[in-house]
């Protein structure tokens, strides 16, 4: 009993630390598309409204049609890859801004905060060098082309240079390195447990 109980706590943990298999997700987004009724009803508080004024007239129901937009990832950086990257990065090298960007205004913070990586999604594919290496994302595209929330790619590499650059990665340099001490931490405590629970037993 106590051989296959240890078994058991051994695969588990020998599972919980595997890295998750990572694969393209393709998700599909429902498009409901209703048609006007063709018949026609009687509208008010007259006896017609509460009775057909024909027995054989039918009410036609409205057609449903339900079409599906496909997405793919088009590229993305897992969070192993992005700790990894974070470590390897030196906040001193890089400039708290640059020559000619000017001071960037609140409403531009804000879209460094919400909306940079929507464009970066939109404007920067696979074949070009990523500009945020150490910050964990997934990136998609549908059969549509996207529009950039800062209406072109070119205000969208302006904002990410002048105003978003530093400030999101001495971000996510600060939480992936807290991340990892807690990951690290919670396996150490698993395991510490485990041989607690074995050794009791």
């Amino acid at each position: 009993m106590r051989r296959a109980l240890l078994a058991w706590l051994v695969r588990a943990l020998a599972l919980a630390l595997l890295p998750p298999a990572s694969a393209d997700v393709i998700f599909r987004v429902p498009e409901v598309l209703v048609r006007p009724i063709s018949g026609t009803r009687s509208v008010g508080i007259g006896p017609s409204n509460v009775s057909r004024a024909n027995d054989s007239e039918r009410w036609s129901e409205p057609d449903v049609v339900v079409q599906y937009e496909e997405y793919y990832v088009e590229h993305d950086v897992s969070t192993a890859d992005a700790r990894k990257a974070a470590a390897l990065l030196n906040l001193e090298d890089i400039q708290a801004t640059r020559v000619g960007c000017g001071v960037c205004s609140q409403r531009e913070m804000e879209y460094c905060e919400t909306r940079v990586l929507a464009d970066h999604c939109c404007c920067e594919r696979q074949f070009l060098p990523e500009p945020f290496p150490w910050l964990p994302h997934t990136c998609y595209v549908g059969p549509h082309r996207c529009r950039p929330l800062a209406h072109d790619c070119v205000r969208y590499v302006r904002l990410r240079d002048c105003c978003c650059y530093k400030k999101l990665a001495e971000r996510w340099k600060s939480i992936l390195s807290k991340s990892s001490r807690v990951s690290v931490g919670g396996v150490s405590l698993l395991l510490l447990s485990m041989l607690l629970f074995v050794a009791h037993l």
